[in-house]
């Protein structure tokens, strides 16, 4: 089975991690490792800061800021800053019309600065999003009338329209037929430009050798710029496969646009070593977005696209999809870092975001079912991987009507998150206790994931038990052995139990193949361990070789999760989901 396969698998890795990891110490540190335990919250500054007008005087950007103890509270680590340069709007923030000015409407330099001063004393990152795919029509490299500020042959140009289509796939694996060719708006006559996303983007020209350089060279001044000025942690990329054409349908992923994004990644290194590239890559298939991290000389991240879908699925059905593991474990197996490479490396997964073919916000995807909302976030945050929560997800913000422009980018609601902050039992109190809990265990933080055999019945009886047993099965549960400290003393194996359904169920778990690995990548046991309850309660028999085919589990209510220390003790108070809000 395709469980054992992958057991073996495991194994392997181990081995070779453990033998080459004793040669290995604190000084294989690299600069970027902060992101492998990282938590990190995408901001739409506008919406978030919707309580501005209550603060005479303060600018948006000073109204968020005064937010991020809020955030910091909640377990967030890293703030993703949607676009906040100067820009007429037309997309958001997504056409900027000056890419070293903030959009007045939001505040000014200062302001940033002080917000990211702000965050690094909570010990938060600050992420900005860059667009340099394209820019606004309305940027003075474009349309300026004077020649020596506008830059012709930063852009694509053709005597006539190419009839190119977009380079993305409809349902039906068809090529959208949009027109991306659009006559010259300024009245220079300079022909037809290649805008891939809209007539008012055109497109940078990274086709052209010198124009390749030239245009790079300025990103770079860009980059250097803002993390000077402000002291900014990483840049989230906007569209990165589209940076070349090379015809008709070569329009995303050439070689040559790997190129740059490695050079971009040694050249951040200069600017500030320490700093991250997020990649945005609508993937059409797992190796497509793969090939993104290089050989961990790429991007550090990649926004894993292709699994919000199976994550929003899995709640909705009350059972997780043939293919939902596969998804998961092809990027999480395969980032270059496992392979100590020179940067550190690691999945970002996510609900829903501010793009609309992602779908609707969670809550409206779930119809405002609070169980189904606490359970998707208990499967996502639970994850390995970096769980990346979009604004307003953890207060149930619903999307804005079918006349909205952007219907997934609404004002946040700061009543209801006074609302919720007083309820401990709320959505915003569930975000808070897992992503606590999360940051609370290394495990949980930045551990590896394992999948555990493990079967379900209506009752205590086993005679009828159904197993999965299988990543390539259907099932309404998933066990998954979260570890991390391979070769170290300090070592910790925490199991984290779903049940999707909307039925309950006792469950059982298979730890016979798990004591085992313990033994070797930990030099501990399962057996003779009584596992401490992390969340869902219950009190656990120790592992023992009579019950480790068969350990209880214990009932799970529907659309519940359990969380269970197996070893890694500490001493001292363990933080649980129970207990997790007590410092509020």
């Amino acid at each position: 089975m395709k469980s054992v396969r992958r057991l073996l698998t495991v194994l392997c890795l181990l081995i070779f991690v453990f033998l080459i990891g004793m040669t290995l110490n604190a000084d294989d540190a690299k600069p970027t490792d902060w992101i492998k335990n990282t938590t990190i919250y995408q901001m739409r500054v506008s919406s978030y800061a919707s309580d501005a007008s209550n603060y005479p005087g303060k600018t948006i950007i000073q109204t968020a800021a005064m937010h991020l103890q809020d955030l910091q509270d909640m377990g967030i680590k890293t703030i993703w800053l949607m676009p906040v340069f100067a820009s007429p709007q037309g997309d958001d923030g997504y056409d900027v019309s000056d890419y070293m000015a903030i959009n007045p409407d939001y505040g000014t330099i200062k302001d940033l600065k002080d917000f990211t001063d702000k965050a690094h004393k909570l010990d938060m990152k600050v992420l900005l999003d860059l667009p340099t795919n394209h820019c606004s029509k309305d940027n003075a490299l474009f349309s300026s009338k004077d020649d020596k500020i506008r830059k012709d042959k930063w852009f694509v140009w053709s005597e006539k329209d190419l009839g190119w289509p977009k380079p993305w796939q409809n349902n039906n694996g068809k090529f959208y037929p949009d027109n991306t060719w659009f006559e010259d708006p300024t009245g220079l006559e300079r022909g037809y430009y290649y805008a891939l996303f809209s007539d008012f983007q055109p497109d940078f020209n990274y086709n052209d050798l010198q124009s390749r350089k030239e245009v790079y060279e300025y990103f770079l001044v860009v980059m250097n710029f803002w993390t000077k000025n402000c002291d900014i942690d990483g840049f989230r990329c906007d569209a990165v496969r589209y940076l070349l054409e090379a015809g008709y349908a070569k329009q995303k992923d050439l070689t040559t646009t790997h190129r740059i994004w490695k050079q971009t990644r040694k050249d951040l290194d200069k600017i500030k070593p320490s700093s991250i590239l997020l990649a945005e890559a609508a993937t059409e298939s797992d190796a497509e977005l793969l090939s993104y991290y290089g050989n961990g000389n790429e991007f550090n991240s990649g926004l894993h696209f292709r699994f919000p879908t199976k994550l929003m699925d899995t709640i909705k059905n009350g059972e997780r999809s043939v293919d939902f593991l596969d998804s998961l474990f092809i990027i999480q197996d395969n980032i270059p870092d496992f392979k100590r490479q020179t940067q550190a490396c690691v999945d970002s997964i996510f609900l829903n975001n501010h793009d609309g073919f992602v779908g609707d916000r969670v809550a409206t995807q779930l119809n405002g079912d609070i169980k189904k909302e606490k359970a998707a976030a208990s499967l996502y945050i639970l994850m390995s991987g970096i769980p990346v929560v979009y604004y307003g997800e953890e207060i149930g913000l619903q999307v804005l009507p079918p006349s909205a422009k952007y219907q997934n980018r609404g004002s946040y609601d700061w009543n209801a998150y006074k609302a919720q902050k007083a309820d401990p039992d709320s959505l915003l109190n569930h975000y808070t206790r897992l992503l606590r809990l999360r940051n609370s265990y290394d495990a949980l933080s930045k551990g590896d994931s394992l999948f555990v055999n493990t079967g379900y019945c209506d009752t205590q009886d086993t005679t009828n038990i159904k197993w999965d047993d299988s990543i390539e099965k259907a099932s309404p549960i998933l066990a998954m052995l979260r570890h991390d400290g391979i070769g170290k003393n300090d070592s910790q194996d925490i199991l984290v139990v779903n049940n999707f359904s909307s039925k309950p169920y006792y469950l059982f778990a298979d730890l016979s193949s798990l004591c085992d690995l313990a033994d070797f990548y930990s030099g501990k046991f399962f057996y003779g361990n009584k596992p401490v309850a992390l969340m869902g309660g219950g009190e656990y028999p120790v592992v023992s070789g009579e019950n480790n085919t068969l350990y209880p589990l214990g009932l799970f209510a529907p659309n519940s999760t359990k969380v269970l220390l197996f070893h890694g003790f500490k001493n001292g108070d363990y933080v649980t989901y129970e207990n997790a809000l007590k410092n509020n």
